[in-house]
């Protein structure tokens, strides 16, 4: 019998509204799929939130051999290495044909992250006219009292509304209103990101939520009353904070550094407003210092201003028959070479590695316009690209200027890294071994500015800041990648307590019972290291010595850094150098191998003239030789293959070195 109309309306209305709701999720789910598909994805350089968060610190692993022997492991410091965030480039490049034409996007770099600045309060001031050098009490002063802030802003020679309104010559570099390298919105993010991750790992700063490495700072129990300014948790020598000069590696680590300590801040901030101190003014706003120096002189990355030496490892290494074969003669540097000539618009273009690097990355992580050749989205079915430069041409690009790079710095067992890293080694060093039972004496005859104890001690610096520290640690610690933007090296140091029953052999292995894990971006390297356990994440903090004292003793750098072929190829004065050695990002400026070469040649043309002339008695004079003090470098990946002959001076009748103890005989160290 047939209902009533009714009566099929209410049988069929569920059926009808499960269609439609089975509609929209179709739709929907179609929806979600193509833009999944078709979303874009970027290079491991540009350092996205997904990428971060894989590089998480993890726990410490408790099945080897040597954690199973140990009864606790206490953390007591970190040391901390960052490259800076996501920024602008580092000079106004002309990376392709096209590239600072008005029209184009890659011409014009607007920032919406300033800087702000604050002078100090008149109380610390006041109190430098009566002592000499900045002093704890200062600094801490600085922040004492209502002043006010100001915003930084790079738009003096800049209208948004009129943007070819000032000519070149007064414009700004990159044409907009941002400096050169500055940092931007997504560095920001990625130094947040950073931050969370440290506390994550190293912080108490929840009742029920224990850090997943170790308790190196307590913000819910003893750190967070302790409100008396030189003991706090963000106090010198508690932290340790170290930048050069630049703006983006200076935000960078402040970035970071309110992201772990911020929270900590605030509450000490409200207990200095509730508590009335002294004559009823309030200790003001909590200071960190930051450590920084002339920029030019600055050490955190390669900087062949202040160490000519460095020029003629490159150089060496550039003229060498291996680099030679592969990114001068081979098939693939031919296709490069190709390339620049008939898309870029000439082979001028983007031949320094950096330049090449910093281009297409800067271009693909702000979503710019890259060269058609390299965008793939829109050449990757053009049958004449792909016949004459082949396939994944972008990421080959890449893969070649970026492995130039790492050449040189793992070239002749990292020779290039190990000088450059010299004096940032010995700095690092001389907040680690403070936590070691070594003989302070001995340890002040190599580090005389050794630092009292800290808690956490923050590098905030570059990519080839990266690059060499690990590359002067051996080939297998460096794999020849390009740090992304945000990477992150962390060395942790442990305090041992053995078990009862701890294997002899295994003890053995760590003399100090002091330990240290070596992480990068999330990875533990620390088995990378010649010397050190297979398997084990922990290494005995005397093998690190061991690995980087011939190369880390700071007085000797400058006899070090000196020019050792002054005439010849890579030859020159320290002036002759200036134009290569601005073309580095981490100062300012683009240098051309070809241009050096070619000047190299010409040093040697004319060294072999006066040498004719001297041999033939018309020039007759000449200084005496000043000796050089050899470079402690090995040809060898294992870097203490000169442990025994370079350290003998510092090596005692019991074969301590710096009240280290004597190294165990079996060990794979030599």
């Amino acid at each position: 019998m047939r209902g009533s109309k009714a009566q099929r309306v209410r049988i069929l209305f569920p059926h009808v509204v499960f269609t439609f709701t089975s509609i929209i999720l179709v739709v929907l789910a179609v929806l979600i799929t193509a833009e999944m598909t078709t979303a874009k994805t970027y290079p491991s350089y540009c350092s996205t939130k997904e990428d971060q968060l894989s590089r998480k610190i993890p726990p410490l692993r408790t099945t080897t051999q040597f954690t199973q022997n140990t009864k606790s492991l206490t953390l007591q410091h970190v040391t901390t290495i960052i490259r800076h965030g996501s920024r602008t480039p580092w000079a106004p490049h002309k990376c392709w044909e096209g590239y600072t034409s008005p029209d184009a996007d890659t011409s014009t770099w607007t920032c919406s992250l300033t800087s702000m600045m604050r002078p100090q309060s008149s109380e610390a001031v006041d109190i430098e006219y009566l002592v000499d050098g900045i002093s704890e009490q200062i600094i801490q002063m600085s922040g004492k009292g209502q002043f006010f802030s100001f915003d930084k802003l790079y738009n003096a020679n800049w209208s948004p509304k009129h943007p070819n309104h000032f000519p070149q010559n007064v414009a700004n570099d990159l044409r907009g209103n941002c400096q050169k390298g500055q940092l931007i919105l997504k560095g920001h993010a990625q130094q947040v990101n950073n931050a969370h991750a440290l506390r994550s790992a190293y912080i108490k700063y929840d009742d029920y939520i224990d850090p997943t490495v170790g308790v190196l700072l307590d913000f819910v129990g003893k750190e967070q009353g302790v409100t008396i300014v030189g003991e706090r948790a963000y106090d010198e020598p508690r932290l340790y904070f170290r930048s050069d000069d630049d703006e983006r590696t200076l935000m960078s680590g402040m970035i970071l550094l309110e992201g772990m300590y911020g929270s900590l801040m605030k509450d000490h901030e409200a207990h200095y407003k509730a508590e009335e101190v002294g004559d009823g003014d309030r200790i003001g706003v909590p200071v960190i210092a930051v450590h920084t120096a002339d920029r030019d002189k600055d050490i955190l990355a390669p900087n062949s201003l202040a160490c000519p030496r460095l020029v003629e490892l490159e150089m060496e290494a550039i003229g060498s028959p291996g680099y030679q074969e592969k990114f001068v003669r081979s098939e693939e540097a031919v296709v490069m070479k190709n390339l620049s000539r008939e898309q870029f618009g000439g082979l001028g273009r983007m031949q320094d590695a950096d330049e090449a690097v910093d281009c297409v990355m800067t271009t693909v992580c702000e979503d710019k316009t890259l060269p058609y050749a390299l965008d793939e989205e829109q050449s990757g079915d053009d049958q004449d690209i792909l016949d004459k430069y082949g396939q994944n041409l972008f990421q080959r690009f890449v893969d070649f200027n970026v492995g130039r790079v790492a050449y040189v710095y793992n070239y002749k067992g990292g020779a290039f890294s190990k000088l450059s890293t010299n004096p940032l080694w010995n700095d690092i060093l001389a907040g680690l071994l403070v936590h070691t039972n070594a003989d302070e004496y001995e340890m002040r005859r190599a580090w005389p500015d050794l630092r009292p104890k800290s808690k956490f001690a923050l590098y905030s610096a570059h990519d080839t800041t990266i690059m060499s520290l690990l590359a002067s640690l051996g080939p297998n610690v460096y794999g020849g990648d390009w740090p992304p933007y945000a990477s992150m090296v962390n060395i942790e140091l442990y305090d041992i307590e053995w078990t009862a029953n701890a294997d002899v052999d295994i003890r053995d292995l760590y003399p100090t019972n002091i330990g240290f894990r070596l992480l990068y971006n999330g990875q533990p390297i620390t088995d990378h290291i010649s010397g050190c356990s297979k398997g084990e994440e922990i290494c005995d903090i005397d093998l690190l010595v061991l690995h980087v004292y011939p190369f880390a003793n700071v007085t000797e750098w400058a006899d070090q850094c000196k020019l050792q072929n002054p005439i010849g190829i890579g030859g020159g004065t320290n002036d002759d150098i200036l134009d290569h050695t601005k073309g580095h990002h981490a100062g300012s400026g683009g240098s051309k191998v070809v241009l050096i070469l070619m000047g190299g040649l010409l040093c040697a043309v004319c060294g072999a003239f006066v040498t004719f002339l001297y041999m033939s008695k018309f020039v007759v004079s000449g200084q005496k030789q000043h000796p050089h003090h050899p470079i402690p470098f090995s040809n060898d990946e294992h870097s203490l293959e000169l442990t025994k002959t370079q350290m003998n001076d510092s090596v005692g009748p019991d074969g301590k070195i710096y009240g280290l103890p004597a190294q165990q005989e079996g060990r794979d160290i030599i």
